[in-house]
């Protein structure tokens, strides 16, 4: 409750995550060097567990505990296509979803494996956006133009609705 977690490193040095005390604003620890680009501008999310929850530009999705003394990576998803776009959401019952090879997928919060998966394709873009309301609708834009709303389970598109020069959910 009183951590701050970011990245730390520059586009020309690997990037770690960190956690920082905001009560003393002293550093507490961070984790090994994480593979992907250098160019980072992809959100750190927390889930309703305390997971922290980090994709890497051109990397993996990482799902990280904090024990309060050091980080552990409980889990590791490799996105199958070659690159999975960055936003990712997390709903308030811990659902965790992604955007990879042009659908989105529920994803196990216990070992990130794919538990479900839309019946809809969409444009694999990177800048493919992904938001989650508090009954677990997810809401994806594509970013051409096109924004759908599924069901929690991504079985049922609840509705699909062209938006000109829309950009984020």
């Amino acid at each position: 409750s009183t951590t701050y977690y970011h990245y730390k490193g520059t586009i020309n040095t690997p990037k770690t995550l960190f956690a920082l005390d905001i009560e003393t604003g002293q550093f507490k620890y961070e984790t090994a060097d994480l593979p992907g680009d250098g160019d980072q501008e992809w959100p750190v999310v927390i889930g309703n567990d305390g997971t922290i929850y980090l994709h890497r530009d051109g990397g993996k999705l990482y799902a990280f505990e904090d024990t309060g003394s050091e980080f552990r990576i409980k889990w590791e998803y490799n996105p199958t296509a070659n690159e999975m776009s960055g936003y990712f959401g997390c709903a308030a019952n811990g659902n965790l979803y992604v955007i990879d090879e042009d659908t989105v997928k529920l994803l196990s919060v216990a070992d990130g494996t794919v538990l479900s998966k839309s019946n809809i394709a969409l444009q694999n873009d990177p800048f493919t956006t992904i938001s989650v309301d508090g009954e677990g609708k997810v809401y994806v834009n594509n970013n051409s133009n096109k924004m759908f709303c599924f069901s929690p389970d991504l079985q049922t598109v609840i509705w699909e609705l062209g938006v000109p020069n829309l950009t984020y959910c």
